[in-house]
């Protein structure tokens, strides 16, 4: 008990702020996530998809995660004929940044032709109260 005119302070600032760091990664990764997967789902309602190759180059590449590496592969068109296709590969990110890239090396031609990533985005966007949510509760707050 503080004696008469003596004010006592204990500081959680130090707590509070790990709690707040923690849910600012969590959501970065959680809005990263929830954008992937509306990519995906754009390109496959935009009829994009020859060989699956740019679809299966959508990530999220989560804060402070790894990259994806570039790789060349042979895949069949829905032609049959057997074609090369290139990924460019997507960057690591750093602290406090998430992203959403897809690495095909031809994915901003079907980007401009029948756009994916950017809708994603507004998505993403107009989710982001649920996303908060999501991770409230996986956080317990």
């Amino acid at each position: 008990m503080a004696k008469k005119g003596v004010a006592q302070y204990q500081s959680f600032a130090k707590r509070f702020r790990v709690r707040i760091d923690g849910a600012t990664r969590d959501l970065l990764n959680e809005a990263a996530l929830a954008g992937e997967g509306h990519a995906k789902q754009n390109m496959v309602a935009n009829n994009s998809i020859d060989t699956g190759f740019a679809l299966n180059s959508i990530h999220a590449v989560l804060v402070d995660g790894q990259g994806v590496d570039a790789a060349t592969t042979d895949l069949p068109d829905k032609h049959g004929d057997v074609v090369q296709r290139t990924s460019a590969g997507l960057p690591a990110m750093g602290d406090n940044t998430s992203a959403v890239g897809c690495a095909a090396t031809y994915a901003i031609y079907i980007e401009l032709r029948a756009p994916f990533l950017f809708p994603a985005l507004d998505q993403v966007k107009a989710d982001f109260g649920s996303i908060v949510q999501v991770v409230r509760r996986k956080r317990g707050l």
